[in-house]
């Protein structure tokens, strides 16, 4: 109940009070003998009770409730111009310390019933995210992206090329195991193909949904979160492991678009090395998969690689110390 609902209704029980004990005095009036001073009084006193409650009753039904109409009426415009005319939030906000603690992560999965528009872009695909799902939602990244394409949800994908000779430079400069970047690589490819083997089991199709995988080979200085029209990044930096740097929320138009349209550069060259595409049908780059796969498990070795590639066993991954571990050249 609002603040003029709450008067009105003490203010039509009272008039309807004033109105009552008018009739009272009436009544008793009537049933009980007294002075002709007194008797005046009382009527004097009816009327006035009466007058009031029928004054304050009509009132508040027609006057007061066009006034309160009128009041609320310029607060909401003076709300809406509020909202127009002054100067919204601009510029990029971190939003936590690191990465791996970031839950916006997570947060877009658990919207049901409604289309999206996913683009993820980053160096080792969805391994990260992939974690966050498993322990604070106990579902796997496959099971939500297809939960998501049911919905005609627009997923774009890409993550770093394995074979590039970037993952080596990479891994050094940020001080991260080669070993490791591969494997998370890695639980990214398996959840791909858990994807494609999915979707021709269940006979996909939905006309409204779009899905592209795809892999580069640049040298991208953040990883780009886009979830509808809030869009996160996280930056590269040199001498820390990416997900372990801040996350950054985007809140200018102009710089959003400069972020975008970078990621958008890196989609159109993937056009021609995807790995999943749809509509239409699932389509599978099974030349380009088998050859991610092999380089992958050549450079892990072939049975952790094929381990942490059917699994997506990360924890296991990541608790050996690969630094100790010579890689295939």
């Amino acid at each position: 109940m609002d603040g003029h609902t709450y008067i009105k209704d003490k203010i039509t029980i009272a008039a309807l009070v004033l109105v009552a004990l008018g009739l009272l005095l009436l009544v008793v009036l009537a049933l009980v003998h007294v002075g002709p001073d007194l008797a005046e009084a009382i009527k004097t006193a009816i009327n006035a009770f009466m007058i009031t409650g029928v004054i304050a009753f009509i009132f508040e039904y027609t006057l007061h409730t066009r006034f309160a109409q009128l009041y609320e009426e310029k607060v909401d415009n003076l709300y809406v111009k509020m909202k127009t005319d002054f100067p919204r939030e601009k510029g990029i906000r971190m939003v936590e310390e690191s990465r791996s603690r970031y839950d916006g992560y997570r947060t877009w999965a658990t919207v049901e019933g409604k289309r999206q528009n996913l683009f993820f872009s980053g160096r080792s695909g969805l391994s990260l995210q992939d974690q966050e799902l498993q322990r604070f939602l106990n579902r796997r990244m496959e099971d939500v992206l297809l939960e998501k394409l049911n919905d005609g949800s627009h997923i774009k994908i890409l993550f770093l090329d394995p074979r590039s000779d970037l993952t080596k430079r990479l891994a050094k400069e940020e001080r991260l195991s080669l070993r490791k970047l591969l494997g998370n690589i890695a639980i990214s490819l398996g959840i791909f193909e858990r994807i494609k083997t999915e979707m021709e089991r269940q006979d996909f199709t939905n006309q409204d949904a779009q899905l592209h995988i795809g892999v580069y080979d640049k040298i991208t200085h953040f990883a780009y979160h886009k979830d509808d029209e809030k869009i996160v990044i996280g930056m590269y930096l040199a001498t820390d492991i990416g997900f372990h740097t801040a996350a950054f929320e985007i809140y200018d138009d102009e710089i959003a678009g400069q972020f975008t349209s970078y990621v958008e550069h890196l989609y159109n060259q993937s056009l021609d090395s995807f790995l999943v595409r749809y509509p239409a049908y699932p389509y599978f780059n099974k030349d380009l998969f088998e050859a991610l796969h092999n380089d992958l498990v050549n450079q892990i070795d072939p049975d952790t690689g094929q381990r942490v590639f059917e699994a997506g066993e990360v924890d296991k991954l990541m608790s050996v110390d690969y630094n100790e571990v010579k890689l295939q050249q």
